[in-house]
């Protein structure tokens, strides 16, 4: 009988492992298509980023690195979408002569998404002083489809045409970002770019479908979401591991 039991138990485990193996390909491969599908999804590959985002995956990573690492890399993630704003000219003196010199052309809105954009928010405004700022503040209600509940919404006044920057380590399911871009645009704001660490495919799709106008900067797209709406493998609550909260 206990022979039995386990060859039933090993023939189980490696039922298991051929079913995670076989989902692990059809990842790969939604993800090779979803990268030469979606325009307007930038991701972002360097290797300081990625030992970076190790960094916040280990569980063993403490409150105050966690926030350490979230604000580097925002600030890194801050200069890659900078890359692609436009300039224009200036005229300055130099202590030896008059020239005309570039700047940022358009006018910054950085929206953090409470409470874990709040980390992204200072490290962003860092390198983008004369930007305004933004908070919204969303709660997934799990008896409704983890639908977006909004409790908060600040922006300044007189945002029309602004290039808004929208930042949140995490991007789950989509409800929240979609609920906050649906918002803002009623601001009649202008260019839209989302930063984000982690995201998933369900929440790239929906965001995509949505807002098709809006530009999805992301360090790594995860292999799934959990029935809780996590990503896995993620690096947990966000919020938790950035204030030491459970």
């Amino acid at each position: 009988m206990t022979k039995l039991f386990h060859i039933k138990a090993v023939a189980y485990e490696y039922d298991s492992s051929i079913n995670k193996f076989f989902r692990w390909i059809k990842w790969l491969i939604k993800m090779n298509s979803k990268k030469s599908k979606n325009k307007n999804l930038n991701l972002i590959k360097h290797p300081l980023l990625q030992e970076l985002i190790t960094v916040l995956r280990d569980k063993k990573t403490k409150p105050a690195d966690f926030r350490k690492v979230t604000s580097l890399l925002a600030t890194f993630m801050g200069y890659e979408v900078a890359k692609k704003f436009k300039t224009k000219k200036v005229n300055i003196e130099t202590p030896f002569e008059k020239i005309a010199s570039p700047v940022i052309a358009p006018n910054i809105l950085v929206i953090a998404i409470m409470r874990a954009g709040n980390a992204m928010l200072d490290p962003i405004l860092n390198i983008f002083p004369n930007a305004k700022a933004g908070h919204v503040g969303m709660y997934r209600d799990k008896y409704n489809n983890n639908t977006a509940v909004e409790y908060y919404f600040k922006v300044p006044e007189n945002i029309k045409g602004y290039h808004v920057l929208v930042v949140d380590p995490l991007f789950a399911t989509g409800n929240t970002i979609v609920a906050t871009i649906n918002q803002l645009k009623k601001y009649k704001v202008g260019k839209i770019d989302f930063l984000t660490f982690l995201s998933s495919t369900e929440g790239i799709k929906k965001l995509t479908k949505a807002h098709p106008d809006v530009t999805i900067n992301t360090l790594s797209i995860e292999r799934e979401l959990d029935k809780n709406g996590y990503l896995i493998p993620g690096v947990g609550d966000a919020g938790d591991r950035l204030y030491g909260t459970k």
